[in-house]
């Protein structure tokens, strides 16, 4: 609401030029990829899908966040594991219709999002980088607890994104209960989102050591 836009916008504006690093956390996602689905059809409407952010939420959301540099937006409430491209820009201003974004819906919506096109990567000790990213990246951790969503689209893993959320670029289905370790290390910014088999074995989701950003320059 409007009252929590303006105590993160005032937050940012006071504090953000003094850190290296800048996050935002919250719990209702901006951008996700998951379903909501207590009733079977992954297709279905009428079935009760999760809703993604109102648009004005994600106009003032990544307009905010872009203005002051947030690195990475850490969402919650959805079970899942998926990241989000870089991204720069949320272009709807026609916000007059402002009901919440349906999962089914959401492949109109993201023709509003704009992103980073043509991100330069670092692949370093296993980690995948973005280099100095233009934008922000969302990211939904939250699959520690009950039992974790479906990602929209139904597939294994989504490494490149898909065509209902094209903004997406990791998100992944068919997950065990899981935990991300996240590092902070002068110009490097580590997500290592894992799970365990057996006592002792960690398996990453993505790459060797999961993914990252890297300030260069």
């Amino acid at each position: 609401n409007d009252t929590q836009i303006s105590f993160l916008q005032s937050d940012l504006a006071a504090n953000a030029s003094k850190y290296k690093w800048n996050f935002v956390m919250l719990h209702r996602p901006v951008y996700g990829a998951a379903t909501y689905n207590q009733n079977g059809s992954s297709t279905d409407p009428a079935k009760p899908y999760w809703e993604y952010g109102k648009p004005s939420l994600r106009y003032r959301m990544t307009d905010v966040c872009n203005q002051y540099g947030v690195d990475f937006v850490f969402q919650a409430h959805c079970h899942q594991y998926m990241r989000s491209k870089p991204i720069t820009g949320y272009t709807k201003t026609d916000l007059a219709d402002d009901s919440a974004i349906k999962a089914w819906d959401d492949t109109n919506d993201a023709s509003y999002v704009e992103m980073d096109s043509n991100p330069t990567m670092s692949v370093e000790n296993g980690v995948s980088y973005y280099v100095n990213p233009k934008g922000t990246i969302y990211g939904t951790f939250s699959t520690a607890g009950s039992d974790p969503d479906e990602a929209l689209g139904g597939s294994t893993k989504h490494t490149t994104g898909f065509t209902e959320n094209a903004w997406v670029a990791y998100a992944a289905n068919g997950q065990k209960y899981s935990f991300t370790a996240c590092n902070i290390s002068g110009n490097y910014f580590t997500i290592d989102h894992c799970y365990l088999t057996g006592t002792n074995t960690v398996n990453h989701y993505e790459n060797t050591r999961g993914y990252g950003i890297k300030k260069a320059g």
